[in-house]
């Protein structure tokens, strides 16, 4: 799989955190993906994309209740029925391969809209450090916090920069970034307490070496 084009979604006028959307040539099919499990936690990686499960062993009512057979790393096979979607979060402190969410479409494909997935965050890293990802300016539109309120969208300076921050209560920076040019793009912020899990979100590096974080941001506008 390969990533052909992405911007960020930086859900202005929005409280969400800023989205990455991407384009890929093709998703991987779902009888490649190799699954190993971590307490309850089903996780697997092929090229880059990322599948993850949360199941407790037992008939939930995740996915309207949906049965998934899937194949384990052991070569066993595996029932979930009703398991949840989980996310990066949880998956990222149990210690699998750091992922990342995204909005994914697949060139050629004959549906128009994104769906929500995850990825790899060495490959989203890479393509931010080549421009594959691109940095959108934050065009800010009606205000969410005054309706009424239009402002001047906010454009970043040349030299600006994509970068990655990973928030969690202890943020080890892993194994898996080592020789890695595109590993100057992670910043470590280490807040105790702050989430349940690992989580990455998207921020920008300027020129003067200061870091521009859309949480920030908003809670100086509404100053």
């Amino acid at each position: 799989m390969k990533i052909i084009s992405g911007s960020i979604n930086w859900m202005e006028g929005c409280v969400n955190d800023p989205q990455i959307e991407v384009l890929v040539d093709k998703i991987p099919p779902a009888e490649d993906f190799l699954f190993e499990k971590r307490g309850d936690l089903y996780f697997a990686m092929v090229d880059g994309y990322v599948k993850m499960f949360a199941w407790h062993g037992k008939p939930d009512h995740g996915f309207g209740g949906s049965k998934f057979d899937i194949n384990m790393i052991d070569g066993s096979k595996a029932t979930l029925i009703g398991p949840w979607s989980s996310g990066s979060y949880a998956t990222n402190a149990a210690g699998f391969p750091h992922s990342i969410e995204v909005n994914v479409a697949e060139q050629n494909s004959k549906y128009s809209c994104r769906v929500a997935g995850h990825m790899f965050v060495k490959m989203v890293l890479r393509a931010m450090d080549e421009g594959v990802i691109e940095l959108t300016d934050y065009m800010e539109g009606k205000d969410y916090f005054n309706r009424s309120k239009v402002r001047t969208p906010l454009k970043f300076p040349e030299g600006s920069k994509l970068i990655l921050e990973l928030e969690g209560e202890e943020a080890p920076l892993n194994a898996q970034f080592t020789d890695m040019s595109a590993e100057q793009t992670l910043v470590i912020r280490s807040i105790v307490g702050k989430a349940r899990g690992l989580i990455y979100t998207v921020a920008v590096r300027l020129p003067d070496g200061t870091i521009w974080r859309k949480a920030d941001y908003m809670r100086k506008e509404k100053k």
